[in-house]
């Protein structure tokens, strides 16, 4: 019992110095153009699109874990369609903790995917960067992230990220409620049905 212990706690403390030299130094709000001054009254607007069988048969691999890596593919998408739009290289996106370990670890809801884009990549050194970033994310997810945020006295912890990548074959979340309870300007939601995705901006 006290060898399990002792493990979980070194595990806790790994954790907490992977997430601290990961969000040190600033938090770069994505400032995506607008065609309108950003007002708090305003109302969302909602997008909705289907990703076509061909391009879900591409994005969607055959191989265990197809899920996670399928959310890895559309997340880098976002950070580039992000850095093509703002010209921005470091880039906080907001990623929900995996389904079935909410139950294990409920004070967590949400991490940050931090995300370094820069021009002369390739997608393919890119996309390896990426699934390297977010595996270890949610290798890192069970740290109580409120603890971190006190210690860098961040008050409201979606301060740190104003974007957010939803795969809902993976994330138990409800995104109409995420909407009105969090300060995002964007939030992208996916969900895989039958031979295509289906996908919401909001």
């Amino acid at each position: 019992m006290e060898q399990k212990l002792n493990f979980f706690l070194n595990d806790i403390k790994e954790a907490g110095i992977y997430w601290e030299e990961k969000l040190s130094g600033e938090f770069p709000k994505v400032m995506m153009p607008c065609d309108f001054k950003r007002e708090s009254s305003n109302r969302r607007g909602r997008f909705h699109f289907e990703i076509s069988k061909e391009l879900t048969n591409k994005l969607c691999c055959i191989e265990e874990g197809k899920d996670i890596a399928t959310f890895i593919k559309l997340t880098s998408a976002i950070n580039i369609l992000i850095y093509k739009y703002t010209n921005q290289n470091d880039i906080l996106v907001g990623i929900p903790i995996l389904t079935g370990i909410q139950e294990f670890y409920p004070y967590n809801k949400f991490i940050v995917q931090k995300s370094n884009v820069q021009g002369e990549m390739t997608v393919r050194e890119y996309m390896e960067s990426i699934t390297q970033e977010i595996n270890t994310c949610y290798k890192n997810q069970h740290y109580p992230m409120d603890k971190f945020f006190e210690t860098l006295k961040i008050k409201d912890k979606t301060t740190l990220f104003n974007v957010i990548s939803i795969y809902k074959n993976i994330h138990s979340v409800d995104e109409d409620k995420i909407m009105t309870s969090m300060d995002n300007d964007l939030a992208f939601c996916f969900l895989k049905t039958g031979d295509c995705i289906n996908a919401r901006i909001t």
